[in-house]
């Protein structure tokens, strides 16, 4: 069995960690449940406090030159987290913070 190399680990524990997030925002994989204004508010400002900067990082590491792949995942990783935030956003804050209709 061939090991992974640091990209493939690191790119599997974020997606990992992402997938928690969404079930945690969620109410613990209640799917049907609206999540928690304080979920939602706590995965903004996480990915407030690390989203761009990650991309940043994502986009200027040369080692991701022999691998575009392994970029082109990370940043629809962020991408994803953004837009499944925005969309729950719309639902759950109040129209004062950005959300509602």
């Amino acid at each position: 069995m061939q090991s992974l190399s640091w990209r493939q680990f690191a790119t599997v524990s974020l997606l990992f960690l992402l997938g928690v997030a969404s079930c945690k925002l969620f109410g613990g994989g209640a799917l049907l449940e609206t999540p928690k204004i304080e979920w939602v508010r706590a995965d903004r400002a996480t990915f407030d406090a690390i989203g761009e900067k990650f991309r940043t990082y994502v986009v200027a590491d040369p080692s991701f030159a022999d691998d575009p792949e392994a970029r082109a995942i990370w940043i629809a990783a962020l991408e994803d987290w953004k837009a499944r935030l925005e969309s729950v956003e719309r639902v759950v804050l109040p129209t004062e913070e950005g959300g509602g209709d």
